[in-house]
């Protein structure tokens, strides 16, 4: 606590030398690359680490399960347009001859209350479902990440007024602070998007500010200020590349949960509005004919079903691949 600004500065220096394998009073440290058969310096260490995680996820038969579904989901609504049996019956055609009709060749998942094709619905309702759900998760990761790191390394009154605002939010259950934002303007597929932002932001917050406490007090971030980083420069350059794992993990994970909460919002009639297709809205409208034509509500349940696990087994492989505990 005392020492002079020089001594601060010859000791980081100090051990800087001694990560990188320079001698240090006579003898010879060889850096941690080059005991891995690993050479080029950090950034050749760093990309080792990321083909390391590579390959762990690779060997993981579930995720490669999981990213298989998910790459499904996304094609299906990139491709809808062009793979779809029927897409003007997403883009607000009815044929009311064809109405309910079960599922046949014809229509695999059959037809709605107003003939409309159940399977071209889903397939262009996947792409409004997933990518509402990614820019949410955008959203929710800067505002969360921003905030997080902002609280985890100045610390003090802004740690406090942050992490508290934080835990208010956090008590209110997600769906009731969803159902609050979004009754108190139009219900649309951009209100829904503001209203699970609002109830998911926290969580990243309190995630970040966490590893942030942990990582600034490590011996390289001290010798970071002691040869005159800035602090930008040591949360972009020094502190952020060690969340950048923990927060794509949670990222994945949280897809699947926020496309479930989405449907969520437009089952209740406060996200997608008809007649635009969404598995929550078409799980909505099929409610009403159950169970003799349970394939209007089945099938759309089924694929937000199937997006929760693909998501969710991906985040798992992902957690997995970026666990250095697991490398044997």
């Amino acid at each position: 606590m005392g020492q002079h600004p020089s001594s601060l500065r010859r000791y980081a220096m100090t051990n800087l030398l001694r990560l990188s394998g320079v001698p240090i009073g006579g003898t010879m440290k060889r850096p941690i690359g080059d005991r891995l058969g690993i050479t080029g310096g950090p950034e050749a260490y760093r990309l080792e680490g990321w083909k390391r995680a590579i390959n762990r996820f690779k060997r993981n038969p579930l995720s490669m399960a999981g990213l298989a579904i998910v790459i499904g989901l996304v094609l299906m609504g990139l491709l809808a347009d062009y793979i779809s049996p029927f897409p003007m019956d997403a883009k607000g055609r009815v044929d009311f001859v064809n109405k309910l009709l079960p599922p046949s060749p014809m229509h695999i998942f059959g037809t709605d209350e107003v003939g409309r094709d159940v399977l071209s619905r889903i397939m262009f309702g996947a792409r409004i479902d997933i990518s509402s759900a990614v820019i949410v998760q955008f959203l929710v990761t800067v505002v969360g990440v921003v905030l997080g790191m902002i609280a985890g390394y100045v610390g003090g009154k802004t740690n406090s007024v942050i992490m508290r605002t934080a835990d208010v939010f956090i008590t209110i259950p997600p769906l009731v602070l969803a159902l609050a934002a979004t009754s108190a303007f139009t219900p649309d597929i951009s209100t829904a998007i503001f209203a699970v932002t609002i109830a998911w932001w926290p969580w990243y917050a309190r995630l970040v500010q966490s590893v942030v406490l942990s990582v600034k007090e490590e011996q390289y971030i001290e010798a970071s200020r002691a040869i005159g980083k800035g602090p930008l420069g040591i949360i972009f350059g020094d502190i952020f590349p060690n969340i950048v794992s923990v927060v794509t993990v949670k990222f994945t994970l949280d897809i699947g949960m926020v496309i479930l909460f989405m449907a969520s919002l437009s089952f209740l009639g406060l996200g997608v509005q008809p007649p635009t297709p969404a598995w929550g809205t078409m799980i909505s409208e099929g409610k009403y004919y159950l169970p003799e034509y349970w394939w209007m509500s089945a099938f759309p349940g089924i694929v937000i079903l199937l997006a929760v696990i693909g998501f969710s087994l991906l985040g798992d492989g992902l957690r997995d691949a970026f666990d250095v505990q697991l490398e044997e």
